[in-house]
């Protein structure tokens, strides 16, 4: 075993030994002959913006002291990282540095040193599939070994599209094998809960068929393909890396877009708010400026998308605002899911930038956000969609009461104008008669004077139950007016209407209603008749009431408590009926 004043010795020998070559370095990592897990230790970095500069001379460079998680924005392409990895054991130690990232990455190039010189060099090329070797899923693993009582410097150049970030991580085998196979599952997680809702939507726009759930799942699409691209998961799973899949990264500018149209749909603002409308119009133009742009350069695009984000997150939570305040009932749901999108993409906006350091939160924020936003909006079609079917149920009763009467609950007069004719002529249609039944309650006017108008509304509604209970599904009935009621008979020969006719007269005449001082009586009602086989030039359903109208005068004539049915050659025939 080796002592402890022997370990500080040669700690400081291997510092010593180190300075005098450059101005390394930041605190040494030390392993031994226990497990090596190592997610956060000292690094360096070195910005180089020629873009072009060797180790031999990036080996004398001025690195500034940093840990393995580098966020450093758009302007610095390519960074150079280095460490000092101390093996303290007596057995060589085989270790491997996982680069996570290194899907959104154009090349990178690992060294290992040893007494100033290379033992160990490796390349990788998004654009070369033959140095894809060192390139596992999403991830870039070097593998390198550590010589008993040695330390090694490490060199890694990462050169990328546009944004520059990346985190390092050491294990030894085992520990290497367990972080890639649980890599990306909290990615997959968020995509599969974007499919999920994409499905719920689906299923939304079956019912609704709103405008609105098409930009919603275009929106939701567009944000699960560019979570996928830009975490590595379609490098996970397909092997999908380099300049070519790049194009993918439109995706970015596309969620906006569907984001943008989507409000403009599910607030109405072309027709009722005009000021927020041309703010959200202005938003979208920029956003399709840049959707072309990305098609002939999507690095270029790349570059300006964070502040193009800024700049759509600041018009969208003003506009959202503003909603909010003129009484939208809507706005107030939306602003709560774009306040955490805007809360996540802002720290991945800054984090983009360079301006804040490398954190989960930071690093994830946009999926973070994207899936926080989708679920809010998923809440608010659902609302908004309880709404609509509230609205429609309103219009309905309303559509109702337009038609009925409010005290029988039949049709009323207007209901059977409207609706009389197209009955009529799909019944002759098919060669089938049609009847049309007048039918008045005998001496109302003695009820409503003798017992009162409270017993005469009981009478009316007693008749038209009674008139309901005799009538066929397909037949219509309508109050017409006061003690008269009006009956649609389609598909009914003048036969079968003489035998409903009987059948609503003997029921009300068994009828009896109790006024409210407890007298007992009863009521009679005389009913015309008239049969429509044909539709000549000129004949409305006007007519055929008239001729209706002409029989009840003659039951009426007649002395009541009778049929009367209008015939051919204008001759009233009495069909059935006894005065009382």
């Amino acid at each position: 075993m080796i002592s402890r004043l022997e370990q500080g010795l040669y700690i400081a020998f291997c510092l010593f030994a180190i300075l005098g070559v450059t101005k390394l370095q930041a605190e040494p990592i030390f392993v031994n002959e226990q497990p090596v897990e190592l997610r956060q230790f000292p690094t360096q970095y070195y910005v180089d913006n020629s873009l072009q500069m060797p180790l031999s001379r990036v080996m004398f460079q001025t690195f500034q002291a940093d840990d393995n998680q580098i966020a450093l924005g758009i302007d610095n392409r390519r960074v150079w990282n280095r460490m000092q990895i101390c093996n303290t054991s007596t057995q060589p130690r085989t270790l491997y540095l996982h680069h996570p990232f290194a899907y959104h990455t154009e090349q990178i190039e690992f060294f290992q040193l040893e007494n100033e010189q290379i033992i160990r060099q490796y390349y990788l090329n998004m654009d070369q599939p033959e140095t894809f070797e060192f390139l596992v899923g999403e991830v870039a693993v070097f593998s390198f070994i550590l010589s008993p009582d040695t330390c090694s410097q490490l060199y890694l150049q990462t050169q990328t599209y546009s944004h520059q970030w990346f985190k390092l991580d050491i294990f030894d085998q085992k520990h290497s094998l367990s972080a890639l196979v649980g890599s990306r599952t909290d990615i997959a997680l968020l995509v599969g809960m974007l499919m999920a809702l994409i499905i719920y939507n689906f299923l939304l726009y079956i019912s609704a068929r709103q405008r609105e759930n098409i930009f919603y799942s275009l929106y939701l699409i567009s944000g699960a393909v560019w979570i996928a691209l830009s975490y590595g998961l379609f490098a996970n799973f397909f092997g999908w890396v380099g300049l070519a899949v790049m194009q993918l990264h439109m995706s970015l500018v596309c969620m906006p877009i569907f984001l943008i149209l989507f409000m403009m749909s599910i607030f109405e603002t072309r027709q009722n708010y005009a000021i927020e409308h041309k703010a959200l119009m202005f938003m979208l133009t920029l956003l399709l400026l840049e959707l072309v742009y990305s098609v002939f350069d999507i690095i270029g695009a790349m570059k300006i998308a964070s502040s193009l984000a800024a700049l759509m997150m600041l018009v969208t939570i003003s506009v959202s605002i503003s909603l909010w305040r003129k009484g939208n009932p809507l706005a107030p749901l939306f602003l709560i899911g774009h306040i955490l999108f805007v809360i996540f993409n802002g720290l991945s906006v800054l984090y983009y930038k360079g301006i804040l350091d490398f954190h989960y939160i930071t690093c994830y924020g946009v999926g973070i956000g994207i899936t926080l936003e989708a679920l809010m909006l998923a809440f608010i079609l659902s609302y908004r969609l309880k709404i609509l079917e509230g609205l429609k149920e309103s219009q309905e009763k309303l559509k109702q009461q337009a038609s009925t009467d409010a005290m029988t609950n039949l049709y009323n007069r207007r209901y059977f104008n409207d609706n009389a004719a197209s009955q009529i002529k799909a019944s002759l249609a098919k060669q089938q008669p049609v009847c049309i039944l007048l039918l008045d309650i005998d001496k109302f006017k003695r009820i409503n004077d003798g017992y009162g108008h409270q017993t005469g509304d009981e009478v009316i509604v007693d008749c038209a139950q009674t008139i309901l209970n005799n009538l066929r599904a397909s037949d219509l009935a309508a109050r017409f007016g006061g003690e008269e009621f009006i009956l649609l008979l389609p598909s009914c020969p003048l036969a079968q209407a003489e035998q409903i006719a009987q059948k609503i007269r003997n029921s009300v005449k068994q009828n009896k209603i109790v006024s409210f001082v407890g007298h007992e009586l009863t009521y009679t009602v005389s009913i015309g008749i008239t049969q429509i086989t044909e539709l000549t030039a000129g004949s409305s359903v006007e007519d055929f009431i008239h001729q209706a109208d002409k029989a009840l005068y003659q039951a009426k004539e007649q002395g009541r408590d009778r049929i009367c049915c209008y015939s051919a050659n204008d001759a009233l025939m009495e069909i059935a009926g006894a005065r009382i």
